[in-house]
């Protein structure tokens, strides 16, 4: 009797066993990682993220907030981490935040910015999350009738949903209120939102104004608004404009855009102004661009052979963007990380040593979905100017139109500017710039020739 009972206790153990494949290891201890003895100190690491905001690295202060979000559980640790994260937002950092709030649990009170972004920013979070009793109550602690960024908030959410009314009013108050100077790129994203929202409505004049008079005339330029006021002078018919404001886009301020739009855009000026020469010339110049690219990718060679390709936006790159362009700041930066203090110094290269060295590996999730996506937008773009060509050709050639044969010209000459910088663009006509900086590109129509 004994026998079998150690029988049936030893075959009832090996049946837990195999069924629980984690049973034989539930009495390991859980495997911990230890911070490093010099990272240890939240005293230091609250000297060192001071020294890199007073000191703009926008990189390194996002990287050291987050790392005293994961070491540290002191309130006062987080609420400086977080203060930290929410001051690069309102300098312009480009990219969401929102992921950083997830683990926040503070119950802020006094400072009336950071409270009101605080609880902005866990209220949007969880709403996002489908826990809205938890984004009441943050809710319930944001200045709803008062705080710009909530105002903001309701103005993109109408905008979203096509309330251009609703969307135009809030973003007028908000232009409309005194913002010093630490809000400047807060002003500039409310009076982009309210140039798109006129664009929405086909009021590309009022658009164009925020644009031309406002934010093509505050540094730093982002280079999209180029492309975006060239969109309003091309609907606007304002055709020798619309191709200066995109010749702006090869300079070396525009360095870092890798976007077809322009190339789109473009196209569609030649096929209106039935410019057979410079389509062609347009085609010439994206196979100067991206034709090996092309090439390579017909031939099944890897994507990753492709540095440009990598860079070129696309609407699945947003997460791949973001760490490459962190990875880049974080570069730029390592090497003037010796302007910061001794007491600092080791910490700092601790945090950008191994912050470099984990989105090295991290950007490798994302390299895959980001760069077929980019591989397909590149080879559609190719074959839709392939088509221009003919498409340009049946307009010049229209029997309903009177033509006569686009005389050849020369290429332009190079266009040099204040930094004695030559840069050129293939297409017959000639651009000139008035006092004021501005491009005009003298393309005639040939439709009506």
């Amino acid at each position: 009797m004994g026998c079998r009972r150690i029988f049936f206790a030893a075959i009832l153990f090996a049946a837990v066993c195999f069924a629980v494949p984690g049973a034989t290891r539930a009495a390991q201890p859980a495997w911990q990682a230890n911070i490093p003895g010099l990272a240890s100190e939240p005293k230091a690491w609250s000297s060192l993220l001071n020294e890199l905001q007073e000191n703009g690295f926008r990189a390194g202060t996002l990287a050291a907030a987050t790392r005293m979000l994961m070491f540290f559980t002191d309130l006062q640790s987080k609420e400086a981490a977080y203060k930290a994260i929410l001051a690069l937002v309102d300098q312009g950092y480009p990219f969401s935040v929102l992921p950083y709030f997830q683990a926040g649990d503070l119950s802020p009170s006094g400072d009336y910015e950071f409270v009101n972004s605080y609880n902005l920013y866990k209220a949007v979070l969880n709403r996002d999350k489908g826990l809205e009793r938890w984004a009441k109550q943050y809710m319930e602690g944001v200045d709803t009738a008062h705080y710009r960024k909530f105002v903001f908030l309701e103005a993109i959410e109408a905008y979203s949903k096509k309330d251009y009314k609703a969307a135009e009013e809030k973003l007028k108050s908000l232009l409309s209120a005194d913002m010093g100077p630490e809000l400047k790129a807060f002003a500039r994203k409310v009076a982009r939102t309210l140039a798109r929202t006129y664009f929405d409505q086909e009021q590309y004049a009022k658009a164009l104004s925020i644009y031309s008079g406002f934010l093509l005339k505050t540094a730093p330029i982002d280079p999209h608004d180029w492309l975006e006021a060239a969109w309003c002078l091309y609907y606007l018919k304002r055709i020798p404009e619309a191709l200066g404001m995109l010749y702006n886009l090869e300079s070396e301020a525009a360095q870092e855009i890798f976007s077809l739009e322009k190339f789109t855009l473009r196209a569609l000026i030649y096929r209106n102004q039935c410019a057979v020469s410079p389509a062609d010339l347009l085609v010439q110049s994206f196979q100067k661009e991206y034709g090996d690219i092309i090439r390579g990718l017909k031939r099944g060679r890897p994507l990753s052979e492709f540095p440009k390709l990598a860079a070129l936006e696309t609407s699945a790159s947003g997460e791949f963007q973001q760490i490459k362009i962190t990875l880049q700041w974080l570069n730029q930066e390592l090497p003037l990380v010796k302007k910061l203090s001794k007491e600092v110094a080791s910490l700092a290269a601790y945090v950008y040593n191994s912050e470099i060295l984990m989105l090295n590996k991290r950007v490798k999730l994302y390299s895959t979905a980001a760069l077929e996506k980019a591989a397909v937008r590149l080879i559609m773009m190719d074959e839709n100017l392939r088509f221009l060509k003919f498409s340009v050709q049946r307009e010049k050639y229209n029997p309903d139109t009177i033509f006569k044969a686009d005389p050849a010209t020369a290429l332009p000459a190079a266009v040099s500017d204040e930094r004695n910088v030559k840069i050129r663009w293939l297409q017959h006509g000639d651009f000139w710039r008035d006092e004021r900086l501005n491009y005009e590109g003298a393309i005639p129509n040939r439709c009506f020739d």
